[in-house]
Order: structure tokens, then sequence, then C-alpha cells
């Protein structure tokens, strides 16, 4: 009773006050074509087509994370929630069917049959787009599976017949017409931590302990001055579990989260990304508590000095990331020089994704080179109601003279989606090393719910149990944590 009471007072105190990277939604969201944008959309011919699964579908950055561009910012207002009350002001209504719109296949006929007749009127309405026809309540999602319109093969080759189908709503319209835009991200944690530690027999349990503070804020900026020219500045407020108060955020674990500029829109969807992010490796987690990220060391925390490029003309995607020398940053991630690689594809069918990532770096810190190699297969689906991925990785790390630590961790996550935008989730994880990828094993049991109520606003209940045994010094820790989470994000 204390949690739901917790959870209702988090729910009133955000109503008083951008989204992290989760690959799985676009899973989730593969087979709804109107989850993007606007129903009946047909393509382009390559080059021009722009239709994406990848993280740029959703995201400024094609890496994922930070700002979400217009479609992402579509999904999360008119399909990302539970409920739409009119006074929540980052709700908007979703589309109602193809068939009730003025955009639909007899529109488009009688839009180019009077297009010959009165060129001047019909201009405006190809120029401007008609107004999107919406739904009071959520709509069956099956009214707007691209396949079964056989929309996804369509391919329109006539411009004016293209842009009549895109209202004045869509994305496409919007990201057209706006030049700057700010994200804000901000994530509320009550946690409760407990365990025990054994070192060779000898049991000591640990002190409980339950927190509940401000755990992140990011506020980002985006700027672009000519289409297709980015220029986007994100800024993270991080807060350490022991600081519940508000001022202790500003001066606490503040830092760059990412700065960068970015040139996409070009031809088979391609872009050229430069400065500073995290380049996109494997399946991203925004727990920067769970095993991958902690044993990979890649975490949502993490930056790199990197120069990418890629495309992602229609399903398959494939980007490269080039990572160089922090001035002054006398670390890992500040000495790093290396390469990156993705290479998959996301599907309507099934919603399945692939892919295949490489990661290999060398950093030289006081003249002692450290070396990083990755390499990472995912596979996920949507099936019904639910949403699965599977991730396997493998780390080796090689500090010269010194030692080659390595290992492999699986990571299988599970959502059912049982009501709405509500989910139950388990995440089963199991590494051949410890934490810090040193002889012994580790194992991570996530259970709980996810519930995005209204657009931007989420929460997530979590426990934790994980068990980490390390052979050199044989010690078992045996961790247990439950946490309430709640995120805001626009």
């Amino acid at each position: 009773m204390k949690i739901l009471t917790f959870a209702l007072l988090i729910g009133l105190l955000s109503l008083t006050l951008r989204a992290a990277a989760e690959p799985w939604m676009a899973n989730r969201f593969a087979q709804n074509c109107a989850a993007c944008h606007s129903p009946g959309r047909v393509n382009l011919p390559e080059p021009d087509r722009r239709c994406t699964f990848s993280c740029k579908a959703c995201h400024v950055s094609p890496n994922g994370g930070g700002i979400r561009n217009q479609y992402g910012k579509w999904n999360e207002s008119r399909w990302l929630k539970s409920f739409s009350p009119s006074s929540w002001r980052l709700n908007s209504p979703p589309p109602a069917p193809l068939g009730e719109q003025k955009f639909n296949d007899e529109g488009v006929k009688r839009f180019m049959a009077n297009l010959s007749k009165d060129a001047s009127s019909e201009k405006t309405i190809y120029e401007s787009g008609v107004a999107m026809k919406t739904s009071e309540s959520l709509p069956d999602e099956t009214n707007f599976q691209r396949r079964n319109a056989a929309y996804e093969d369509q391919i329109e080759t006539d411009p004016r017949r293209f842009m009549y189908r895109v209202p004045s709503e869509d994305p496409l319209r919007q990201k057209n017409q706006q030049w700057f835009q700010a994200g804000l991200d901000m994530r509320y944690f009550f946690l409760n931590t407990g365990g025990s530690t054994d070192v060779n027999g000898a049991n000591t349990a640990a002190e409980s302990k339950s927190y509940s503070a401000f755990m992140g804020l990011d506020i980002g900026v985006e700027v672009e001055p000519v289409h297709s020219l980015h220029l986007v500045f994100e800024h993270r407020y991080g807060n350490p579990p022991d600081q519940d108060h508000w001022d202790e955020m500003y001066n606490g674990q503040n830092k760059v989260k990412s700065a960068y500029l970015l040139v996409d829109d070009l031809p088979y969807n391609g872009w050229v990304q430069s400065g500073l992010y995290r380049p996109l490796f494997g399946h991203v987690s925004a727990n920067h508590t769970s095993l991958i990220n902690e044993i990979t060391g890649l975490s949502q925390f993490v930056t790199y000095n990197t120069t990418s490029i890629g495309a992602a003309p229609g399903a398959p995607f494939l980007n490269v990331h080039m990572i160089n020398k922090k001035t002054g940053i006398n670390d890992e991630q500040g000495m790093a020089e290396g390469t990156v690689v993705n290479l998959g594809g996301r599907f309507v069918a099934s919603g399945l994704s692939l892919m295949l990532s490489y990661w290999n770096t060398l950093a030289d810190i006081s003249g002692q080179t450290t070396t990083r190699k990755m390499m990472a297969y995912d596979v996920g689906a949507t099936l019904g109601k639910y949403v699965g991925n599977v991730n396997v990785t493998r780390v080796e790390v090689a500090v010269e003279d010194q030692s080659m630590d390595k290992g492999t961790i699986v990571t299988l996550e599970n959502k059912y989606r049982f009501w709405r935008e509500n989910y139950a989730v388990v995440n089963y994880s199991v590494a051949g090393t410890n934490r810090a990828l040193r002889e012994g094993n580790t194992t991570q049991l996530e259970f709980g719910v996810k519930t995005f109520w209204v657009s931007g606003f989420e929460t997530e209940l979590l426990m934790t149990a994980t068990k980490e045994r390390s052979e050199t010094t044989q010690t078992l820790v045996d961790e247990n944590n439950s946490q309430l989470q709640a995120h805001f994000f626009f």
C-alpha cells in the first residue's frame, strides 16, 4: 500500500514539474504504420525513400536516445499512453482510420482530377496538406497495419500525389517547418537495497537502505538553421541516490551528454554525424545498473569523440563510427581510438529485428595500452502482445603486460502488454564472469510492471535479484533491490 501511495504522489509531483533509447519500442510499433505518421502513407522510389525502423525513426541522433524528432513525438503524444485526459497538454488524439480521411484513395483521385481544373486552389492543398481526422478514443491498431492495405509495396513516383497523402499534422510537414526544439528528461527514483556478502563461507548481511531522490535530469536543444543541418547539445544532471535534495543535483555528476553536428536526409536515408556522443552498439538498455551495461561499460553516461556515417534505406541499416581521442581527458573514454560497426534490419512482419555489432578500440593511458573488443548479436520480435529481445555480447578487455579479461553476457528481455500501454516485464541475464570481467559468474533477474500513463509520463516498478560469484576472492554477493521510477519526458 505504501508503494502505491508513493506512486500516486510521484505522479502528482510530475504534474507540477526526453527519453532514453528503448529499442524494443520499434518491435512493438513496427506493424502499426500510423504509430509514426498519418495512415495511408506510401513510399517514394529509392534513393528518396525515408521509411525506416532504425533509431533514426524516432530520435534526432541516429544512435538513439536524447531528443526525439517529429516522428518520435507523434508516437509519444498519440500512441504511447494509456489515458488521454484533455487537460494533459502533451497528449494528442490518434488518427482515424484511412477510410475516414480526405486523403484516402478516393480523395487522391479527386485531387488529381481537380488539379487540372483549378490548379491555384489545389496547389494550396498540396503545399499545406489537408486536415487529418482524429479518433476520440484509442482505435484498433489493426486498422493501421500497412500490409493489410497493400501500402507497404506501393511506390509513388508523382510528388503531387505523394504529398496529398501527407496531412498538415503529419511529422513530415512538421519537421520541415521547424528550426528549433528543446527536450527534457527527468527521472525520480525510490530505491531500496539489501542483500548479503559471503567471503570464504563467512556471511555478512548488507545494511538495508532506502533512497528517494531525483536521479537524473537531461536538457537538450536542437537547432536546424538550414534544412538537414542539425546542431544538438544535451546536458545531463546526475544525482547519487544518497543525495535527496534538489540543489544537490546541480552540484553532483553533471556532464555533457552529447554535443554534435548532424547532416541527414541524404540519399538512401544517409547521414553524417560528428561530435561527442555514445556510438550505437548492441541492444541499448536505459537501465545503467543492468548487467550488460555494467560489464560492457557502455551505460547512458558514456560519451566518446566520434565521427559516424550511415544509411537506412528501408528495413536494413548500416552505420560505421570512428572514435578519436578527447582533448585533455586521460581515461579510457578520453583516450580511446578505434571503430564501431552496426549492421542490421528491422521489418514490419512480426516486428522482427536483427543486428550485428562490432567494437574495437585502443586507449593509451599514461603509456599503458588498453584494448577493448566486443561483438554483439541481437534478435527481437513481436508476437501478439508479447515483445521479446535476445542479446549475446562477447567482451574482451586487455591491459598491456597485466591482464586479459573476457566474458560473454546473454540477456533475455520479455514484455507482455496486458492492457493498453501497461507491460509486465521479466528480464534475465547471465554472464560467465563477475561484473569486473574476472573469473566467476553472475546472474540477474528483473521483474515488474512498466506503465505509460499519459503522453510523456511513465512509471516502472522493478524488483532485481543479482548473484555474483568471484572465484579469485571466493566471494559470493547476493543483492536484492526494489525500485519505483517516475519518468517525465517531452
